[in-house]
């Protein structure tokens, strides 16, 4: 059975926006880990202030339903404010292991 995988790159506008980031990211965190569907997950941070995230779901609708719900739904309003930039990238990936 395919992954469902999906990666996000967020361009913070500056430092000042970190401490607003982070206390949005610990509920869509814990939002992510009890979300049915949710296979794994994980951070990585870049030079410049840019996150990624990097998710898999066993379905398209699983994932769906985990971004139009709860703390993430809550928290999409704040990239107008805090990122210059938001981009976000999904496909299928054979096997059951979550890509580098």
């Amino acid at each position: 059975m395919p992954l469902f995988v999906s990666v996000t790159r967020l361009g913070l506008r500056g430092w000042l926006q970190l401490p607003g980031f982070f206390r949005a990211n610990r509920p869509i965190h814990l939002q992510a880990q009890a979300a049915p569907g949710f296979l794994g997950g994980s951070v990585a941070v870049d030079r410049g202030l840019v996150f990624w995230t990097l998710t898999a779901w066993e379905d398209p609708a699983s994932m769906k339903a985990f971004v139009t719900s709860g703390a993430h739904l809550r928290a999409m309003p704040l990239l107008a404010t805090m990122c210059k930039e938001a981009a976000t990238s999904y496909w299928e990936e054979e096997g059951n292991t979550l890509p580098s």
